[in-house]
């Protein structure tokens, strides 16, 4: 004979309630665990993505030829053909 069936019908409502509750809770705890792993992990993939991109600045450079070759204003003058010329 299940032990339920030995309790009244208030000691039994009682003790499905109790049960309902203890469900809930340990199903919120899990819920809980759930989002703050799937936070962590959006952190993680955040971190990895950002240095990503700063590796992509990193490379060798020739320390020969000047920073900012070909790209000033007036050093990309050879770029843009003029319709006349005032000098001669």
């Amino acid at each position: 004979m299940p032990p339920q069936s030995k309790l009244s019908k208030n000691e039994l409502r009682e003790q499905l309630n109790k049960e309902a509750e203890e469900r809930k809770l340990k199903a919120q705890k899990k819920n809980e665990l759930r989002q703050e792993n799937k936070r962590k992990e959006m952190i993680k993939q955040r971190n990895q993505n950002a240095y990503a991109k700063e590796q992509s600045y990193i490379h060798w450079v020739d320390p020969y030829t000047p920073i900012n070759h070909n790209k000033l204003g007036s050093s990309q003058a050879w770029k843009i053909e003029k319709k006349y010329k005032y000098y001669d």
